[in-house]
Order: structure tokens, then C-alpha cells, then sequence
């Protein structure tokens, strides 16, 4: 499941670069949080029922008291929540500036798909917004144990932890924090998406962004016992099963 598509483009010959596209259509897993049943816009029957409903003009007012249920509502609501993860990341971005290149994807621009033409003041309904972002090659911080020794998992691990106390102090709080999320480059950790970040400026006071943010929940500490757990179980295999579990 996934919140955004993600496509590996060429820049030049020795440059690649990756894509974001925060595309109501396949955000599947933004999906099956709004929606109870998992649906998908994937077919034209929703596509017709969004653009009907965009066409009416009544999608700027839409909120949970005029909600009526149809798909094409669906669609609106789907459709705000993939532009509020753009904005959200490209905000952690911009905030992350210094450490872009190191501790995080270089932002090399952002990027609109038009999928659709329409009238000027409708036209966002149809435009998919992205994010050109560096291309970090590298195994995951889950998987550090399947590349490096059992010591040198944790202090990949701690080095994450101060990083992210780190991207804490500029102004960003990583809601749900996953070693999966976090590549290892140069034997150095490098954070991936911010879409469900926290922002310093969405808040008033600093009382209340230290409230909200003081949470183990924006901490990887949480998260230490799995990775060296995982770490216990690798080092246990046989020779033979731990050469079928990194193929």
C-alpha cells in the first residue's frame, strides 16, 4: 500500500532522480483510511462520477455536512488529502533545506501532471501535484542486519535517532518514524517521507508544538527492539536460510 506513486527517471547519463506523485488514483492506502471499503478510482465509472461532481461546481463547498455519500464526493475528499500530503512534505522539505544531500533527499523541484483539461478555476482538480527528489540507492535501517554486523546496526540505529532529533529541532516532526523508511547511504542514515510530518508553523505556540510532538510516537526508539530483534533472528539462520532470505 502506498500514499504516493513513485517513478525512477533519468536526468543524464549519470544522474537518476525520483518522482512523487500525490495521485488520488493510486493512493491506496490513503484510500482504505478514508473510505471503508477499499476503492479505487481506477475505472471510468468513478472518473465520470468526480468529473460530474467537479463540472457542478459545488467541490469547493464540500465538507461533512453537505456530504451525501456519492463516489464523486469520495473522489473530492481523496483528492484534498493528496494535496495537503504534497503540501505538508514540500513545507518539511523547505524546512530540511540544510539537510538535503545528507540526512535527507536533495529536492531538485516540483513537478505538476495535467491529466485532464478544464475550465481555469477547476483546473486543480485535475492537476497532480509532485516532487523531483533525489535518488538515494542503499538498503533500508529494517534490513541493516543483512549487510553489516550486529554493532554496527546499532549505531546505524542511534545515528537515526539523533537525525531525527535533528529534523525535530528545524521544525519537523515525523509522525510515524519506519526503519523501512530510512536508507543507508555512505554508511550514513537518509530519512524518506515527510507527508505525514507535523510542521512548526501549524501550530501557535511553542507550548503547543511541544505537546503535540513530545510523543514517543515521533521517536525511533520505539521501533530499536525490532530492529535488533530482527538482527537476533538473522544471526541465528543457518548459512543456507539466510542465503535464501537475501535473495
Amino acid at each position: 500500500m502506498t500514499m504516493s506513486a513513485v517513478f525512477l527517471v533519468e536526468l543524464n547519463q549519470s544522474k537518476k532522480a525520483i518522482v512523487k506523485l500525490y495521485d488520488r488514483r493510486t493512493a491506496f492506502s490513503l484510500r482504505k483510511t478514508m473510505i471503508r471499503e477499499i476503492k479505487t478510482s481506477n475505472n471510468k465509472t468513478r472518473e465520470h462520477d468526480y468529473r460530474r461532481f467537479i463540472e457542478t461546481g459545488f467541490a469547493d463547498t464540500l465538507n461533512s455536512t453537505t456530504y451525501a455519500g456519492t463516489s464523486g464526493e469520495d473522489e473530492v475528499f481523496i483528492h484534498r488529502a493528496c494535496i495537503n500530503l504534497f503540501n505538508t512534505e514540500l513545507g518539511a522539505y523547505e524546512k530540511l533545506k540544510i539537510l538535503q544531500g545528507s540526512s535527507i533527499p536533495i529536492l531538485y523541484g516540483v513537478v505538476t501532471l495535467r491529466i485532464s483539461e478544464t475550465s481555469q478555476t477547476r483546473q486543480r482538480y485535475f492537476d497532480i501535484p509532485g516532487l523531483m527528489l533525489e535518488y538515494v540507492e542503499g538498503y533500508n535501517l529494517l534490513d541493516a542486519s543483512l549487510f553489516v554486523q550486529k554493532e554496527e546496526v546499532k549505531r546505524l540505529t542511534f545515528e537515526s535517532t539523533r537525525v531525527l532529533a535533528q529534523i525535530g529541532a528545524l521544525g519537523v516532526h515525523n509522525r510515524k518514524p519506519h526503519p523501512s523508511q530510512i536508507l543507508i547511504r555512505h554508511e550514513r542514515p537518509v530519512f524518506l517521507d515527510f507527508a505525514i510530518s507535523r510542521l512548526r508553523d501549524d501550530f501557535e505556540s511553542q507550548e503547543e508544538w511541544y505537546d503535540k510532538t513530545k510523543s514517543a510516537e515521533g521517536t525511533l526508539e520505539s521501533v530499536l527492539a525490532e530492529i535488533l530483534a530482527r538482527d537476533e533472528e538473522v544471526s541465528s539462520q543457518p548459512s543456507s536460510d539466510l542465503f535464501t532470505s537475501s535473495i
